[in-house]
């Protein structure tokens, strides 16, 4: 009889998401390329992210060692994407929000 040998590999961090929409983004797209994923929230991020769509704790996404540099490379075109915003567009976006700027 052999012994089958176990994976002992601990899931390794991909990153850290602070809003709904990112976890979301890369979820869908670690799924679509069928590389399992873990989420776990920080400190009580869970409660913070259900209650207002995000956390300032962050959620941290986590992948088996061997799909890291895939999955890295799959949500470096998201993060290359992303747009840099001025102060001055965050400001009059939150005056048409009416989101209170302190």
């Amino acid at each position: 009889m052999k012994k089958q040998k176990k994976k002992s590999e601990e899931p390794v961090i991909l990153t850290t998401v602070s809003s709904n929409y990112q976890l979301g983004l890369i979820k869908s797209i670690l799924e679509e390329n069928h590389i399992p994923c873990l989420m776990q929230d920080r400190g009580s991020g869970g409660y913070m992210r259900l209650y207002a769509g995000g956390s300032i704790f962050g959620t941290d996404i986590y992948v088996s060692p061997d799909n890291l540099e895939i999955a890295k490379e799959l949500i470096k075109v998201i993060s290359s994407e992303q747009e840099e915003v001025s102060e001055e567009e965050l400001a009059r976006e939150a005056l048409e929000a009416e989101i209170p700027i302190e």
